[in-house]
């Protein structure tokens, strides 16, 4: 059976620069649940090592892909609070030495095999009590404390992590507020890290709340976790028309769609940028209503009536220049797209192309 293929088209020198610009506002953790395919952790890992960076991972299999590019245990920061004891356990064997807790008694379990002196630790705080969310991970302020008081019998080594969800993340004070916060209530705890994930673009975070934040706890370090924006314009998707009705509703068919890399449409309401390729001329698809235009609804190939994409509109001289196995370019499909592909519909053989 000859199987369908998706081009990964991968900017290196983009990944580079978004990882740089990072870099001048603090260390960086990049997340693996964000892009753990082998080019894409190739080419961070060349950054990570340059400085004290490290990869954030939330469960074992990151862990094992990350072990079989050479990474050093010692780069690798677990950040999933709430995965099980036994996985925990096994990356302390296998010499990671930096967690994230959110409660005391998990902390307590791993003290009884851990050797807390030669660990560091994050504990992630809840964004409930700034912004009146009910986020169900992370701890509040008295718990936090709590398990300070727990880890300086043994360790001064840590610090507090907390993560912006996109509800809050696209107000302009967010991250103000939220350091406020941490200044307000953990200035007399010592704390020696910050781990701030869920954030902007580098270009959208404001130098200067970073180095009051630093000055202000005399931190030893601020960790930014980029994920969406680590890779912002860095890969692109090269897939194919699977079919075209021209009828008085336009259906669109392409070989991605919610179970293929696309699930953000339902998450989050997204709509893709996609283009079409004819004869080497790039025609693109808007998803903005456009007076004039012509109506396509598009839909993802897993066969699924519940694979809708949503309505894109085109150019009326552009509306019949659909056909099968035409080229299709979705672009900015690095983040949160490879990592959410399902066998469900067909057969999708993956290739990358490395543009340096």
């Amino acid at each position: 059976m000859e199987l369908q293929t998706n081009i990964f088209m991968i900017k290196e020198k983009v990944i580079q620069e978004n990882f740089e610009k990072y870099s001048r506002l603090g260390n960086v953790c990049y997340p693996l649940k964000t892009n753990s395919t082998p080019p894409v952790l190739k080419i961070i890992k060349n950054q990570v090592e340059k400085a004290e960076n490290y990869f954030s991972i939330s469960n074992m299999k990151h862990f094992e892909k990350l072990c079989s590019l050479g990474v050093d245990p010692s780069k690798v920061i677990l950040i999933n609070t709430i995965i099980r004891d036994e996985a925990i356990k096994k990356l302390y064997q296998n010499n990671v030495r930096f967690f994230t807790f959110d409660n005391l008694s998990a902390l307590i379990n791993f003290s009884q095999y851990a050797d807390l002196n030669t660990c560091k630790l994050l504990f992630r705080l809840s964004v409930n009590e700034v912004f009146h969310l009910h986020a169900h991970i992370g701890a509040t302020s008295n718990e936090i404390k709590k398990m300070i008081q727990f880890i300086k019998i043994y360790n001064e080594d840590f610090g507090i992590s907390f993560y912006l969800p996109k509800e809050i993340n696209n107000k302009n004070n967010s991250l103000k507020k939220m350091l406020k916060f941490i200044i307000k209530n953990f200035s007399k705890e010592n704390i020696s890290y910050l781990n701030i994930s869920g954030i902007k673009k580098a270009s959208s975070i404001d130098e200067e709340l970073i180095k009051n934040i630093k000055k202000s706890l005399h931190l030893k370090n601020v960790f930014l976790e980029p994920g969406e924006y680590m890779l912002h314009d860095a890969i692109d998707l090269k897939t194919s028309i699977v079919r075209f009705k021209n009828g008085k509703r336009k259906l669109l068919i392409i070989k991605n769609g919610i179970f293929s890399g696309m699930l953000d449409r339902v998450l989050y309401n997204k709509k893709f940028d996609i283009s079409l390729v004819v004869d080497g001329k790039t025609i693109q698809l808007s998803p903005r209503i456009k007076l004039g235009k012509t109506k396509v609804y598009v839909y993802g190939g897993s066969g699924d009536s519940a694979d809708y994409l949503g309505k894109y509109y085109i150019e009326k001289e552009n509306s019949n220049c659909f056909s099968k196995n035409q080229e299709i370019i979705i672009k900015n499909a690095g983040a949160y797209f490879e990592e959410f592909y399902i066998p469900h519909g067909d057969d999708l053989q993956i290739k990358y192309e490395i543009k340096k």
